[in-house]
């Protein structure tokens, strides 16, 4: 039986990484269908972590909001003392920075934007995302074997 021959991981690495690239570029930072991202949120550098819907380094809004949606009031204090302070264990292996020039108003008025987003439609746009990362990545690879 032949052995199906596989393009050399050096490749197929260059094709996922250009897949993520391409994915970060289309999406864009902080921004979703007919939802504009909180100015506060640039000024304090939110976005070289965080965008609306595409996972950076950190979540995205939306899924901060899908997660937290039942139990809003409990977590609006621990958000945003983990944005002044910053913490980890939540979202993968990459902790979340201080934020010590961030006021704790200013900190309010993010969790509760990020909180306000609606839970449905974030998990409608995780779930378009992940479909069109898959399709994506999925034609690229087959454009880079044929």
């Amino acid at each position: 039986m032949m052995r199906e021959q596989r393009p050399p991981l050096g490749k197929r690495l260059r094709v996922v990484a250009a897949s993520c690239v391409s994915l970060i570029l289309v999406a864009g930072p902080g921004h979703s269908e007919g939802t504009e991202e909180l100015p506060l949120l640039r000024e304090k550098g939110c976005h070289a972590c965080h965008s609306m819907d595409v996972v950076l380094l950190g979540p995205p809004y939306t899924a901060i909001a899908a997660l937290h949606s039942a139990r809003k009031e409990v977590m609006l204090e621990v958000l945003i003392e983990k944005i002044i302070s910053g913490g980890g264990g939540n979202w993968g292996m990459a902790p979340m920075v201080p934020n010590d020039h961030v006021t704790e108003d200013e900190a309010r008025a993010m969790t509760e934007w990020i909180l306000s987003l609606e839970p449905l439609r974030a998990k409608e746009h995780a779930k378009k995302r992940a479909e069109l990362t898959w399709e994506r990545s999925s034609s690229l690879i087959e454009k880079e074997t044929l």
